[in-house]
């Protein structure tokens, strides 16, 4: 393989890599803002 093919394959594999941390980030986010509009919601009911 070559080494420019190489270098590419390395820079493809450390974006999937940050996008993948991003992903995690916002659905964590998203996790804990449906689980406070929860609370919310139960707090509501009681």
């Amino acid at each position: 393989m070559s080494r420019k093919k190489l270098i590419d394959l390395k820079e493809i594999k450390s974006e999937c890599n940050y996008i993948k941390d991003r992903q995690r980030e916002f659905y964590d986010m998203m996790l804990f803002n449906v689980t406070l509009e929860f609370e919310k919601f139960g707090e509501n009911l009681h």
